[in-house]
């Protein structure tokens, strides 16, 4: 079918190719692709010889970033209504950019508020608080009115400030001996998304002999996508839980991220979704099984966070690490098991509260994060999270790219006798106008854009048996055996029916003094049958060459001609 379309479609086109070989137009299309094929070759081998962390990747990333924005530009034209394009959208950003480093302050629907604050010089012994006022362009002549509260000589363009001053976009503003640019900008843009630097690793640890975690990123023009799951060890297959839960997570990211809902109200019914079906899962294998979640949806500067279990997410911000998440355990301390054993006099477990397959109803935790540049979000399991401190994350952060912490990370906890499974997530919102380009790959454990899944279902009860694989192959070679001998069956059946074909000898005999007919009787096989002659009426045969058959058709009559 398709080998025809394509026939017919080379037919429709053949014109069109002649008059562009014709033309010489063929050798330019051959050559700009050849052309784009060598530049995609040698993008893939620079970066080989250029790892992430140097000039050079600095300088690809750069470029391949421009390019993204380019095409998210054009995008964004194209699908985002007229109301919510930056030329026709009321402003909700005011960025104050000094010595490539950015303030950024949110106003408008996004916070229920027609004015921001800054707190600057913050610890000093003259601190000063900037304030910007939503005022009406027709009679300000500006969009935005600021007042400053300290003592300090301002000026905005060359003009001294004094109480409320209209600040135009575009502004220069002096602060004593500080300068600030003063940019506007609008709901929606793209211009003004934070620029993301991302890392992940993901590992199943020194003691472990399979990794039950799972890491999910995922990236679109209208936002992104972090999530971490850590398989109950305790129960069954948790592996396949934790995967199911990133996968279905996914499935909500890749068909909603485009469209303005409640994320925190979507994530909390996903988190119910995701918990029945984990659910009625583990009751028809009768084996308890569950996983831990968290995850990030970013959209422009918010970060909606749905969590329940033990992993952990950070909010590194201004050398301050502050955890969002909660950890939903409960501490279980047992005494030593005799008098004078080398182990230590009290043991520990966490026991988790909350988990995703733990009961019926499940309440996750459900927060939005408002982002500023320069800060950093770390998502790692409990493999991580109870072997690097607080105080600890935030000098790592400043030392390490994204791209290489988390694998640190990992280390540091090994060496710090870690038994469990490892995975971490490093989310940098730069805080300079460098360009930054990252793209989801996928990986071990790793799960990405395609990743999502089509039923949003598990698999059958049978998934959750420790011997699955053996079974699995069992059931594979049990069904090619039923195939091979239907097979079998068939082809014997199909012989057994072929209809045999009698030689009819080709010897001279006398002319017979009538002709002979024979009818063949009615058979469930089909099989032609020696016709009956009469008493004194002797058939004979024409003379039909030795190599020739004659196989009489059922329900007719035929004749035998004459001998001349």
């Amino acid at each position: 079918m398709y080998n025809f379309l394509f026939t017919i479609l080379r037919f429709i086109t053949s014109p069109f190719r002649l008059i562009s070989q014709a033309l010489g137009l063929n050798r330019l299309t051959t050559l700009g692709s050849s052309t784009r094929s060598l530049l995609g070759r040698f993008g893939r081998a620079f970066g080989r010889f250029a790892p992430r962390g140097t000039w050079l990747a600095d300088m690809r990333d750069s470029y391949q970033a421009w390019r993204e924005e380019r095409a998210y530009a054009r995008l964004e034209k194209q699908d985002v209504p007229a109301i919510y394009r930056p030329e026709a959208a009321d402003y909700s950003q005011i960025h104050l950019i000094r010595d490539d480093q950015r303030l950024v302050l949110h106003v408008g629907a996004a916070t229920r508020s027609t004015q921001a604050s800054l707190l600057l010089r913050e610890g000093s012994a003259n601190p000063l608080t900037l304030t910007f006022r939503r005022v009406n362009d027709t009679h300000y002549g500006a969009p935005f009115a600021l007042t400053i509260r300290g003592e300090c000589e301002a000026a905005v363009n060359g003009r001294a400030i004094h109480g409320e001053t209209p600040i135009p976009n575009k502004s220069r503003l002096s602060i004593d001996d500080e300068d600030y640019r003063v940019e506007f900008l609008a709901w929606q843009a793209l211009a003004f998304a934070p620029r993301l630097e991302v890392g992940w690793y993901t590992h199943r640890g020194p003691v472990r002999h399979l990794n039950e975690d799972a890491i999910g990123v995922a990236k679109s023009p209208y936002g992104q996508f972090f999530a971490v799951a850590d398989g109950v060890g305790g129960g069954e297959r948790g592996d396949l839980i934790s995967e199911y839960a990133i996968r279905y997570m996914l499935t909500v990211f890749e068909r909603n991220i485009r469209y303005d809902y409640d994320w925190l109200d979507l994530m909390r019914q996903s988190f119910l979704n995701i918990n029945q079906e984990v659910r009625r899962f583990g009751m028809q294998s009768q084996s308890l099984t569950g996983t831990t979640l968290t995850c990030v949806i970013l959209r422009g500067w918010d970060a909606f966070v749905g969590h329940i279990g033990d992993s952990r997410l950070y909010l590194v911000s201004g050398g301050t690490v502050t955890q969002i998440t909660q950890d939903h355990v409960r501490v279980v301390r047992r005494a030593p098991i005799a008098e004078g054993s080398p182990l230590p006099e009290q043991l520990e477990r966490n026991l988790l509260t909350r988990a995703i397959g733990k009961d019926d109803l499940i309440e996750p935790q459900l927060t939005a994060v408002r982002l500023q540049p320069g800060d950093h979000l770390l998502l790692m399991t409990d493999g991580v999270g109870l072997r690097i401190r607080e105080d600890e994350l935030a000098a790592l952060t400043a030392t390490y790219r994204p791209s290489t912490l988390p694998e640190h990370l990992a280390v540091l906890a090994n060496e710090r006798f870690n038994a469990d499974n490892l995975s971490v997530i490093h989310v940098s919102v730069k805080s300079t106008n460098r360009r930054t380009f990252w793209q989801p790959e996928a990986a071990d454990r790793v799960y990405v854009q395609g990743s999502a899944s089509p039923t949003l279902h598990l698999n059958a009860p049978l998934a959750m048996r420790t011997d699955y694989q053996r079974r699995r192959r069992a059931r594979t070679l049990l069904a090619w055996g039923m195939l091979l001998a239907l097979v079998v069956i068939v082809a014997v059946v199909a012989l057994r029916s072929q209809p045999t074909t009698a030689l009819i000898d080709a010897s001279p005999t006398p002319r017979p003094s009538a002709t002979a007919s024979f009818t063949p009787s009615p058979s469930p096989t089909r099989r032609p049958q020696t016709a009956t002659p009469t008493p004194t009426i002797t058939p004979t045969a024409t003379v039909i060459p030795p190599t020739s058959t004659l196989a009489p058709l059922p329900t007719s009559t035929l004749a035998l001609p004459l001998r001349p």
